[in-house]
């Protein structure tokens, strides 16, 4: 959708924030929660969140990949600082 939208705008520059740790994920998911806040829900649904964070990230790389965007962990900040200047 993102090559579509924007492959011909010079204005846009589109780059991609992903996340493979594991640990960092649950931490969020089970802390902040992912589908309403935490406390709200089971921790057995925040387990299969966890699960989906780290299918969709590996998604999104790929398909990034493939349009040749660029992509960053969210923990690369001086990376994306430098990219973005």
């Amino acid at each position: 959708l993102v090559h579509r939208a924007y492959c011909k705008d010079k204005d846009v520059h589109p780059l991609f924030l992903t996340i493979d740790d594991p640990k960092r994920i649950r931490k969020i998911v089970f802390t902040r929660g992912l589908w309403d806040d935490a406390h709200k829900y089971p921790d057995s649904v925040k387990e299969k969140e966890v699960e989906w964070v780290l299918a969709f990230s590996k998604w999104l790389k790929r398909e990034a990949k493939k349009y040749r965007y660029p992509i960053f962990d969210v923990s690369e900040a001086k990376k994306i600082a430098a990219y973005l200047q």
